[in-house]
């Protein structure tokens, strides 16, 4: 008999490799929320925090830049250190004092579509945004 820990991971090895019902639902789901493609000439600016350890960008904002890229599309990608994924978790003790909100990073980038959409023009170059953590205290 194979250690439960080895037997869980063929389970899971299973919901991809297989083709049972619960296979296919799972492969389903997937295919379901795959990022595409933007449309040709939408202006997209990708925003991410390069210290995201929830979703890290190598698996996420990074591929998906170049991929967009490599299909011809004009996609900016926005870089934000010291910045992670969810702001519920500023709060914590260990969080504040090492990361800054991305939000307002977000905003800043819906302005400049907006100016662009309004007004014509470029979206904006691509960028690695150095932030300071307001530290402990």
């Amino acid at each position: 008999n194979a250690p439960a820990p080895f037997t869980t991971l063929q389970s899971l090895r299973g919901l991809w490799t297989g083709d049972d019902a619960n296979a296919q639902r799972v492969k389903r789901g997937i295919a379901e929320t795959r990022a595409g493609l933007p449309r040709k000439g939408l202006p997209v600016l990708v925003i991410h925090g390069t210290d995201d350890g929830l979703i890290p960008p190598v698996f996420s904002s990074a591929p998906y830049v170049a991929h967009a890229r490599a299909a011809g599309r004009d996609v900016r990608y926005w870089q934000v250190r010291n910045a992670q994924h969810f702001h519920a978790f500023l709060p914590l003790p260990d969080y504040g004092p090492r990361y800054v909100p991305l939000l307002p990073y977000v905003y800043a980038a819906l302005d400049r579509v907006g100016a662009l959409l309004d007004d014509g023009g470029k979206l904006p170059v691509d960028a690695v945004i150095a932030t300071t953590p307001r530290g402990a205290g």
